[in-house]
């Protein structure tokens, strides 16, 4: 059967990565970037096109052709067209930088290592369009420099300064609208929040990562230096580290001068970016102005949580397990709520506590997070989780990648929709976050809306 036939047109069913795939495949040599593959699929699959305008209610064909150009982003960066032998690069040309899409001639997964990789130097190379992602850019370097320990910020200036050119193109690539890259202070945040991001690709090219606050990545060589991932090494001067998911030493948690929020609000991105670059959640707001108070004054105190979230379980999973467990009735999904407050004292601390209990009763996973929190209360909290369960972040507003998860959550194994229906029935925003849950579950996992949800955008690196 000749591929792209009627008869395979209409099956709907066919993975997107693998349509990309043969057809990069047998167009061998041929180098084209999302929107010619969005314009192919849109020709060639004109059926399975339409199915997913029905599944995520996209009106127009821009906003369909958006949504299937992260897709086709989303199935690289996660290795799907890979699996193809499909790679990436990027070409600059008169300071515009575009990623093209080819076939490169061997099949199957194909990991990084520094001996592939160009040795940059300088930006030339960057001129002519080599293309490395960020994480094998920061691999290059601390492997070239053993032994020397950098935070996230220290490596975003760093990158900043060596790949002026790739940061603007990033620039010009970024569609983030809640928060624009649009100013090298920006811009820097930007890259801190991907490197946290990226750091478990960063663990497998062998980087290492110290457990304490802020967290330091470094290369050491020797027996070290085999590639293995090795998470969360603990620098010999630093003796008292705190574990980012295990109990921490309350006396290292106001170790730091910390620029104090003037509300909750101020929390609400740094708590979205942090559970997104620590455990993939995508997030958003619950705003209680948007609720129809239909039972009056007080009717729905302590109904809703601040943020809400959805952690993808299988985004590391086999790719034919992962689609076998979408089209049954496993768990793909775990649902996340916050309940976020400035400072936690010993005279609110079960005030607070009991409100997340109450809000969070639907979820999978509920959490209280806040700014500060003083040592008798974070003794309390302890106590009160290990009744209810409800898990404690401490956010850091300044470096939201660097907030730690003090208390983990213990995890629910249902999620309680009738509670999820009361609350969709009182707030718009709730259920438009549950809407989105089911149009990622409906699409297999591919690709991420990002109008659907308050997270800020990592790029695909």
């Amino acid at each position: 059967m000749e591929f792209g036939s009627y008869e395979e047109r209409q099956d709907v069913k066919m993975n997107l990565s693998e349509r990309i795939g043969k057809y990069l495949q047998q167009n061998s040599g041929k180098k084209l970037t999302a929107g010619d593959l969005v314009q192919w699929f849109k020709v060639t699959y004109r059926p399975a096109y339409e199915e997913k305008r029905q599944a995520t209610n996209k009106k127009t064909d821009e906003e369909l052709d958006l949504q299937i150009g992260a897709e086709i982003r989303s199935c690289y960066y996660h290795g799907y067209l890979n699996n193809y032998g499909i790679q990436r690069t990027e070409e600059v040309n008169e300071g515009k930088s575009t990623l093209y899409y080819y076939y490169s001639g061997v099949d199957g997964n194909h990991n990084f290592s520094t001996s592939e990789a160009p040795n940059y130097v300088d930006t030339k190379q960057e001129d002519r369009g080599e293309a490395i992602r960020l994480t094998e850019r920061l691999t290059i370097y601390l492997k070239e420099n053993p032994g020397k320990r950098c935070t996230a910020r220290e490596l975003a200036v760093w990158f900043m300064q060596k790949f002026p050119q790739a940061c603007e193109a990033k620039k010009r690539r970024s569609r983030a609208q809640k928060t624009p890259i649009d100013s090298d202070a920006a811009l820097e945040t930007q890259i801190v929040s991907e490197i946290g991001a990226h750091r478990k690709a960063l663990e497998k090219n062998g980087i290492l990562v110290t457990s304490e606050r802020p967290r330091r990545y470094y290369y050491e060589e020797g027996e070290n230096s085999s590639g293995e991932t090795i998470a969360y090494a603990e620098p010999a001067s630093t003796p008292h580290a705190v574990e980012s998911f295990g109990v921490a030493d309350k006396d290292q948690i106001h170790l730091q001068e910390k620029t104090r929020p003037s509300s909750e609000e101020d929390l609400y991105m740094p708590a979205l970016e942090f559970i997104r670059t620590e455990r993939g959640v995508l997030g958003k707001r619950i705003h209680e102005g948007r609720s129809s108070n239909r039972r009056g004054p007080g009717g729905n105190r302590w109904l809703y949580p601040d943020l809400v979230g959805m952690e993808d379980l299988s985004s590391n999973w086999n790719r034919g397990v992962r689609d076998y467990v979408f089209e049954t009735e496993e768990k793909k999904v775990k649902l996340w709520s916050l309940e976020v407050k400035v400072e936690i004292n010993r005279s609110d601390v079960r005030e607070y506590f009991f409100q997340a209990v109450s809000n969070s009763s639907w979820a999978n996973v509920g959490y209280l997070a806040a700014w500060d929190i003083k040592d008798s209360a974070l003794d309390e909290l302890r106590i009160l989780s290990g009744l209810h369960g409800i898990g404690f972040i401490q956010l850091n507003y300044d470096e939201p990648s660097e907030s730690q998860i003090i208390i983990p959550a213990q995890e629910r194994a249902d999620v309680d929709w009738s509670t999820a229906s009361r609350i969709a029935d009182e707030n718009t925003d709730f259920r438009n976050y549950i809407n989105a849950v089911k149009v990622y579950r409906r699409m297999g996992g591919d690709g991420i809306n990002w109008s659907d949800w308050d997270t800020p955008e990592i790029e695909d690196d």
